[in-house]
């Protein structure tokens, strides 16, 4: 599939084995450590990470009040590949609902490399705004793996 303007495109390089990067994307409590647009923290997050499972993430707001974003895992070949839908609850006006697909790439035992991309059916009308959500999200879980935070060996 060629690029298109529906779609965002993110790559990043992390220090840290394809297995450590597929589990701070799927478990709760790592997921929780990175997630999140700027001026909004996490709550409560529950993900069943299996095809047909779902997984739920509440986002706090810096003012007050919350919004969730949730969906469903469609395709999971661990540690490489997992894709699942993304919508948004509880929130005005939010943007059309989408599919992310990530891929991990192993560059050597210690580095791996994230391919994100997010599908919409529609082309949200702030665009670069989704853009920078994710690379600003992706630019903290780099600096969560860096920090040396340990994830453990669970699959």
């Amino acid at each position: 599939m060629g690029t298109t303007v529906n779609n965002i495109y993110v790559d990043r390089v992390f220090k840290c084995s394809v297995r450590e990067l597929f589990n701070w994307i799927t478990e709760p409590k790592l997921l929780a450590k990175w997630f999140g647009p700027q001026h909004v923290s996490v709550g409560h997050v529950t993900a069943n990470v299996k095809v047909g499972g779902s997984y739920q993430i509440e986002l706090l707001k810096s003012h007050g009040g919350c919004f969730l974003i949730e969906g469903d895992y469609l395709e999971i070949e661990r540690p490489y590949k997992l894709r699942f839908s993304f919508k948004y609850k509880g929130i005005k006006n939010p943007p059309p609902d989408s599919m992310v697909k990530i891929t991990i790439k192993e560059i050597d035992s210690s580095t791996s490399n994230l391919s994100l991309v997010q599908e919409f059916e529609t082309t949200p009308p702030d665009m670069e705004n989704r853009t920078k959500a994710w690379r600003h999200m992706l630019g903290r879980l780099s600096k969560e793996v860096k920090a040396g935070s340990k994830t453990g060996n669970t699959t």
